[in-house]
């Protein structure tokens, strides 16, 4: 991740001085200074949003906790949800010893498992649908996961930098936005400048997560040579039995 020179008020100031427009800067920055309540605040916002939720890898990964009881398989995501890391839910406890990290799995793998069986035991997958995530096998006790997961931004302070790849990007969006608000740019505008600039940052790698250094085998089929069954202590985790 590239670090930005910007701060919140650097950006949307550059691009009010660009949008050159008398009625815009007496409702959003009068006296030059920007006001709570500035349409580009919000425009900004707006545009962090968009950039996070269809290039998560340009935010900022974080953890969150999940409880697992005996009275649900299924729990609520964290309000700033965008994406998880991949299999990035995990149970560490030290009574009983537990090390796991639970294989992401797909709704249509989740519609493949038997949903008559009564089946529990220390949850070995996850699914997530909507705003909530379904673990498996049914908790068979009360367990505490650690989620790891790409998160929406926070509301900007004045002289905070976005945690964004380019901050020019940013200066641009709201660029458009204003150009959009005065009439001297087609609706919709920074919407798509703002699709063609997360295909660049994709091609560019800006802002990716690091590469493993090695093509990485399915951990619920390939198991370690010699370590025999999933049962087979041997093995990082136990076979996920149908629901």
């Amino acid at each position: 991740m590239s670090n930005n020179r910007l701060s919140r008020n650097d950006i949307l100031n550059d691009a009010l001085d660009m949008v050159d427009s008398q009625a815009l800067d007496l409702k959003d920055r009068p006296g030059g200074t920007l006001v709570p309540a500035a349409l580009s605040i919000r425009w900004l916002q707006r545009g962090l949003d968009i950039f996070h939720r269809a290039f998560p890898w340009s935010g900022t990964i974080t953890t969150g906790s999940l409880s697992l009881t005996t009275s649900t398989n299924t729990v609520a995501l964290p309000s700033d949800f965008v994406m998880d890391k991949r299999d990035g839910i995990k149970i560490v406890q030290t009574s009983p010893a537990i090390n796991r990290r639970l294989l992401r799995k797909s709704l249509d793998w989740l519609l493949d498992q038997n949903a008559t069986a009564t089946a529990t035991g220390e949850p070995g997958a996850y699914v997530i649908i909507g705003t909530n995530v379904t673990v498996v096998p049914w908790p068979k006790t009360s367990y505490t996961a650690t989620l790891w997961y790409y998160k929406l931004p926070a509301a900007l302070a004045p002289n905070e930098r976005p945690n964004f790849p380019d901050d020019e990007v940013l200066v641009e969006y709201v660029h458009l936005c204003g150009k959009a608000w005065t009439g001297e740019k087609e609706p919709g505008v920074a919407m798509a400048y703002a699709k063609a600039m997360i295909d660049q940052l994709r091609k560019s790698g800006i802002g990716e997560e690091s590469e493993v250094d090695a093509l990485p085998l399915d951990r619920d089929r390939f198991r370690p040579s010699g370590s025999g069954w999933a049962s087979d202590a041997g093995w990082m985790g136990d076979a996920v039995p149908n629901l």
